[in-house]
């Protein structure tokens, strides 16, 4: 550990020398940390495939223009999950399928450790899919639009919501040759944007909203400008087509307009051309959950196939707490069942657990370690009716890839900044934990002068990056800037005048 220099004292009066073990910038990055993390790690859910009447559909792979669909990015806070599901169903159910069958599309939403996903290629340093803790906690979905085509003038499939989003567009170009610039902005109107269907979504989301969290859970939804301008416009025209008689419409409308965000300054009007996001609060941060999700995660139970006269069947959620998986299993419909047993991949037999008696589940924890492969082991549970008959039933798990880089996190009271002075010179350096050092994609100093109108930006040199500068005049701040997976800037101030 650096040691820290004494008091000192210049012509100009007292300065505060500070090595700033704990400060970091407002400015967030893709550092391995959960923003919403309370007294312990969040507890996620894999959002799961749908099946053909859900309502929704997922991506086999990251798509042309920047449409996500990386299925180790589909981890959720279990509410968010039902809230999104739920709200697809009941679209679904009201308006029925598409007809070009281009449904609400799940791209990104966290990474299984609860921060902002980061990509890593082979060879590559790794790189934030999305603005540092954009997507922390489980508590924040991309969600593709409904479109009437996925057809784009330059590549498809375009799951942008209008055609006109590329500069100098005037056709399609050449054989061989490359589109024009993306601006990953609706630079015309939201021409393909399925606007019946997401109007619907977006009320539905807010009605569910105020039915089981009292208007508390959705904070903002991230649209395109030119979306925003079709759903106001459509909604201006009367109450939309599928939604129920409700004394409360004109509120809920009053409030997704509120809570449906386009500006620049906070970075809302770039990148959400082909995707709103849907940022929610944490509600069951540090406690029990409020009746009202409470109840939301039981609507999602009769979702998912729970109710009187459905057939026998064995549900798998795949959950994640500090990337520590485990499978929750419960035997749905379990009338006429006396018991039942579990186990996953030929693993030992499970009892379930007498805490959830009548029903019949099982928790059962997954080994812990990073994997690059997808690994799909078969759950089973035998079942034993009333009347002695036995019948086993199966479900598929299928567990997305772990890799190390979901281990690494860039604390910041884990760098030791360090300052010396001596004849007129100072010498700063920073000590990057070796847990951090995965995610930090540059480093350099800023030094700030009396006089100057912005920083002056230096590299260091060594394991250390130390730095030798002038220390006449003294500078007014020396702070370093850690870039971590080329995304926000993570600044550790090491000297700060007092004056």
């Amino acid at each position: 550990m650096a040691a820290r220099p004494g008091p000192m004292t210049s012509p100009s009066g007292g300065l505060l020398l500070l090595l700033c073990l704990g400060l970091a910038s407002p400015a967030a990055a893709n550092d391995g940390l959960d923003r919403h993390r309370a007294r312990g790690p969040s507890l996620l859910r894999l959002f799961p495939a749908p099946r053909p009447a859900d309502g929704y559909r997922v991506l086999a792979a990251d798509a042309p223009g920047g449409a996500d669909g990386e299925v180790r990015f589909r981890w959720a806070q279990p509410h968010a999950v039902a809230l999104v599901r739920l709200t697809a169903l009941t679209v679904a159910a009201a308006l029925g399928p598409p007809e070009a069958g281009v449904y609400l599309t799940l791209f990104d939403a966290s990474a299984e450790n609860g921060d902002t996903p980061v990509d890593q290629a082979a060879g590559q340093p790794p790189r934030g899919r999305h603005p540092g803790d954009s997507h922390d906690g489980g508590l924040n979905l991309d969600l593709g639009y409904y479109l009437t085509t996925l057809e784009g003038p330059y590549f498809c499939p375009d799951h942008a919501a209008c055609r006109q989003h590329f500069a100098a567009q005037a056709g399609a170009p050449a054989a061989g040759a490359p589109p024009p610039e993306d601006l990953h902005r609706c630079a015309g109107p939201a021409d393909k944007l399925d606007v019946a269907r997401q109007a619907l979504f977006l009320l539905e989301l807010v009605r569910n909203d105020r039915r089981y969290c009292g208007g508390e859970l959705i904070e903002q939804i991230g649209v395109d400008l030119e979306v925003r301008k079709s759903l106001l416009a459509y909604l201006d025209q009367g109450q939309p087509a599928g939604v129920q008689a409700d004394p409360h419409h004109a509120t809920d409308v009053e409030r997704l307009t509120r809570l449906m965000i386009s500006d620049r300054w906070e970075g809302w009007d770039g990148s959400h051309h082909h995707h709103l996001h849907l940022r929610l609060r944490d509600l069951a941060r540090g406690g029990p959950l409020p009746a009202g999700l409470q109840e939301l995660l039981q609507r999602e139970q009769i979702l998912d196939g729970r109710g009187s006269g459905q057939p026998l069947a064995l549900q798998a959620q795949l959950w994640s707490v500090g990337l520590e998986r485990a499978v929750a299993l419960e035997v749905l419909n379990q009338e006429g069942v006396r018991t039942a047993r579990f186990r996953v991949g030929g693993g030992e037999w499970l009892e379930p657990d007498p805490a959830s008696l009548p029903r019949l589940r099982a928790v059962v924890d997954l080994p812990t370690a990073p994997t690059a492969e997808v690994r799909c082991p078969l759950a089973v549970a035998e079942v034993e009716r009333a009347d002695g008959r036995r019948e086993v039933l199966s479900a598929e798990v299928c567990l997305p890839p772990s890799p190390p880089l979901l281990w690494a996190r860039a604390e910041p009271a884990a760098f030791r900044p360090g300052l010396e002075l001596k004849a007129g010179r100072g010498r700063v350096w920073l000590e990057v934990p070796a847990a951090a050092a995965p995610l930090v994609t540059g480093l350099e100093w800023e030094v700030f002068r009396p006089g100057a109108g912005g920083p002056e930006r230096l590299g260091g040199q060594g394991e250390r990056h130390e730095l030798s500068l002038g220390w006449r005049p003294a500078p007014l701040l020396v702070q370093a800037r850690v870039l971590l997976s080329g995304r926000k800037p993570l600044l550790l101030p090491v000297f700060v005048a007092d004056r």
